[in-house]
């Protein structure tokens, strides 16, 4: 097709979009009902008004006081809840429970089907107390952002269809593209099946990540930059989580939470483009390496069907180390162009290109699986050493430590910063014994694997045990591998080098997830390596660094042996099959086990699930911070004029000739500040047994802001990791120069 017809279907699309922006926008609803106005349904039950609500997003606020926890609030039809019809396709909305230390609470609901007769019910317990002062419902633009991004959506992917027509049209297609992409579609359908639910699969550490993203959800919302202190944790008293936890790409489902979807469907569209990534990336990967389709497809397959991914995404729900094995690939190829290309050539000097990004996806994702990857990065360079200082090599080596450095910075600071301090449960807890936790060989060669349990220890067996393997496709790998060098198919010495290496880091990464290795040996040496080697916590965390490397053995076996003997479809499509068949086992058994877990709004998750609780003050527990809450001594007066988590405004004075504190429920971390709103004078906070306290000096009065504002350095930090990495953008975009070329005549101009 021409420039011209491109224009106006696209003009056609964008129209199209901003007529349902537009439908979904209006009417308005901006309503507030007293408690005068609402309706008696009986001693326990009130409602408001009926009223008419169309297609769109909704949050509603109630102003209440109560003195229990057994009160609750939802929006519902009248003519459903009569006929006693469920909501399911009309609505999402969870029921929101009312808390004895606040005054207010808001939450959320998607109204798909519009009626004249929706309303705000309240409910308590016949032993509790509630008066409702006010409620109010106001449409957001969330359902407008929403139809918004799904008519986008749905544009795209025609487009992408009128594309291929007109390119096979005129032969534009490359042979063989056709079939590699229904291959690796049919590959992310088949391991995202779990998602097309209208419930999520309740894994262990699910709750931990869906408030993570509820949190930078909310640090937009207030303006917060950097967010390192979610200030929704433990029921609004912050948590560091931000700190101690890369969350780059967690930003894309809390952008789609402000964008109208809901806590389920936000989190399994991140989920689904994880897999997207994992096999695009891991097919790039491998293509690059070996130059050829065939083995690049099986390779993706292999890798984005592994059973410890799957078992990541969906048992243990371990998003920041599933999300990490996503740049595995990526950082594999990146090294072995750092040592194996020609450094001769114009292109080699972009060579650190690759690696940046990989380290910058894994340190943003799951720290523990980047110390994991930068540690077989450094046997690499030792065991390649002549090749290391290499001039033009170690110059892109260097180039890669330097960069991936500036360009997180933003992270690394604040990280690196509270690690120094120390003061944590992360920090100061004792260091434990993790060998007990190895897998066995035999669990990694199991032809049948649960899907259920927890992990234990050597003497428990393997028996309701999560199934720690990578899974027998990708072991066959290994074999395969194996198989080449016997028979004698790999003959080039840079192919055979390439082999040797990784068939080594294979058994090395096997070995380091086994009980065989002497990790309690090593702890014993000294305290330092014992405290640095319990942070792992578990030793099969080392199967995601063996999964990369088994599936670069497949590859590297498959691209040495003739695609015409029968040995080759062989061996591509038994480890196929074999990964496919236990991928599908262990998905059909947990979408048959697993009870569904139905969530919508972020009123319905637990604060308080901080799993470890690694990232507390030291001695402290989480059931110090069930309430909020601020108390002053006697003589100080306190009066709380507003409070959102871990904001407050407040007035506070000291009449008294002795000095006094007001002890607030904020979990207490460096970086907190008590400004008078005036004068601009900091009080004095500082940590009573994990909690915030602020010391009023005698003879104060004033208005007083509390707050984390964090420190400078961070956010110079910040603004630094953004500027680098758009730079970082415009040099890969930017192959020729052009636009360096262009900003550089411009500035001559002037």
């Amino acid at each position: 097709m021409d420039k011209k017809t491109w224009i106006r279907v696209i003009a056609v699309e964008a129209a199209i979009m901003v007529v349902l922006m537009l439908l979904a926008a209006f009417p308005r609803v901006n309503n507030k009902y007293n408690a005068e106005e609402l309706i008696r349904l009986s001693e326990e039950s009130f409602k408001t008004p009926a009223m008419k609500l169309g297609y769109g997003s909704y949050k509603y606020t109630i102003e209440y006081e109560t003195n229990s926890e057994n009160c609750f609030a939802f929006l519902d039809r009248q003519s459903i809840s009569e006929e006693g019809k469920q909501l399911i396709g009309r609505m999402e909305m969870d029921a929101v429970k009312f808390l004895p230390d606040r005054q207010s609470i808001s939450t959320e609901a998607f109204i798909f089907m519009g009626a004249k007769d929706y309303s705000v019910y309240t409910f308590r317990f016949s032993d509790s107390e509630l008066t409702i002062k006010s409620i109010s419902v106001v449409k957001t633009m969330g359902g407008v952002f929403r139809i918004g991004i799904m008519t986008a959506l749905v544009s795209a992917i025609v487009d992408l269809i009128m594309l291929f027509a007109d390119r096979k049209k005129r032969g534009l297609v490359k042979e063989g593209s056709v079939e590699v992409f229904f291959i690796l579609a049919a590959t992310v359908l088949f391991t995202s099946v779990p998602l097309f639910f209208n419930y999520l699969i309740n894994g262990h550490d699910l709750q931990f990540h869906l408030i993570r993203i509820e949190g930078i959800k909310n640090g937009i919302l207030s303006g917060d930059f950097p967010i390192k202190i979610q200030s929704n944790w433990l029921n609004g008293n912050g948590y560091a989580v931000g700190v101690f936890y890369g969350d780059l790409f967690l930003y894309i489902p809390a952008l789609l939470r402000l964008c109208g979807f809901g806590v389920r469907q936000s989190y399994n569209i991140y989920v689904f483009l994880c897999n997207i990534a994992t096999c695009a990336i891991a097919y790039y990967s491998f293509k690059g390496m070996t130059g050829k389709r065939k083995p690049a497809v099986v390779g993706s397959v292999l890798y984005t069907t592994s059973l410890y991914r799957l078992l990541d995404m969906y048992v243990r729900s371990s998003v920041g180390e599933y999300s990490a094995m996503t740049f595995l690939p990526l950082l594999a190829y990146g090294l072995w162009k750092v040592f194996y290309d020609d450094t001769d050539t114009a292109a080699f000097k972009r060579n650190w290109i690759l690696p940046v990004l990989g380290f910058t996806g894994i340190i943003n994702t799951h720290i523990l699986t980047c110390e994991m990857a930068g540690a077989f990065t450094i046997l690499l360079c030792l065991i390649l050493f002549k090749r290391t200082f290499q001039k033009k090599r170690f110059i892109v080596l260097l180039k890669i430590v330097i960069y991936t450095c500036i360009i997180n910075i933003g992270f690394l600071v604040p990280f690196l910063h509270y690690m120094h301090l120390g003061g944590f449960v992360l920090t100061a807890y004792p260091p434990k014994y993790i060998q007990q936790y190895g897998a066995f060989i035999g669990q990694m060669l199991d032809p049948v694997v649960t899907f259920e349990g927890l992990t234990v220890g050597l003497e428990e067996g393997i028996a309701g045990e999560l199934p720690l393997t990578t899974g027998l496709g990708l072991i066959m790998g290994g074999a395969a591998l194996a198989y080449s060098f016997c028979v004698g198919y790999i003959k080039d010495k840079k192919e055979k080098t390439v082999g040797i290496i990784f068939g080594v880091f294979t058994v090395i990464s096997i070995w380091l997830s086994s009980y065989l290795f002497p990790w309690d040996f090593l702890q014993n040496i000294c305290y330092m390596l014992k405290k640095a080697i319990s942070t792992l916590q578990f030793p099969w965390r080392f199967l995601s660094i063996a999964g990369v490397m088994l599936a670069v053995c497949a590859v590297t076996a498959l691209k040495n042996i003739d695609e015409k003997k029968k040995g080759y479809k062989y061996i591509a499509i038994g480890m196929i099959s074999v990964s496919v068949i236990q991928a599908g086992q262990l998905m059909g058994n947990i979408m048959n086990s697993y009870t569904p877990y139905i969530i919508n709004a972020e009123t319905s998750l637990d604060t308080t699930e901080v799993v470890g609780a690694e990232y507390l003050p030291a001695g402290q527990l989480v059931e110090a911070f069930e309430w909020q809450y601020a108390k002053p001594d006697e003589n100080i007066s306190y009066v709380e004029n507003y409070r959102k988590n871990n904001y407050i405004e407040c007035s506070v004075a000291n009449n008294s000739d002795t000095a006094g504190n007001v002890r607030f429920s904020i979990c207490y971390y460096e970086g907190y500040s008590a400004v008078d709103e005036a004068t601009g004078k900091k009080l004095e906070v500082f940590n009573d047994e994990g909690s915030l306290c602020m010391k009023v000096e005698p003879g104060y009065s004033g208005n007083i802001v509390v707050k984390f504002t964090g420190f400078t350095a961070w956010r110079i930090a910040a603004v630094i990791s953004i500027l680098a990495s758009v730079a970082f953008i415009v040099y890969i975009v930017d192959k020729n120069g052009v636009i360096v070329e262009k900003l550089h005549i411009r500035r001559e101009k002037k």
